[in-house]
């Protein structure tokens, strides 16, 4: 049984937001990710599941803009006009 963890804002999608809901998707809160998450993977403990997080998407303004270019320019990546460098924050709060 595979489980997904997306954010919230992902259930408000036409049709497939609905989708998620019915397949057992787990929804998320930006501002208590955390909490939610181990909130959501305690319901799933009953039954065996893989649970997938798909941590999507970031909120992007000028403060965060700017930290995104000062680190791409800190490790040697490239700027990129829409998009902020990835980081691996989320991924160690997940683990």
């Amino acid at each position: 049984l595979v489980k997904m963890v997306v954010l919230e804002e992902m259930r408000s999608v036409p049709i497939v937001g609905w989708a998620m809901e019915q397949v057992g998707f787990v929804f998320v809160r930006r501002k208590t990710g955390g909490e939610a998450i181990r909130g959501g993977t305690r319901r799933l403990a009953s039954r065996p599941s893989l649970v997938v997080l798909f941590p999507e998407g970031t909120t992007v303004n000028t403060e965060s803009k700017a930290r995104s270019e000062a680190f791409a320019e800190k490790v040697g990546r490239p700027r990129h006009s829409k998009l902020v460098v990835p980081r691996d924050r989320g991924l160690a709060a997940a683990v």
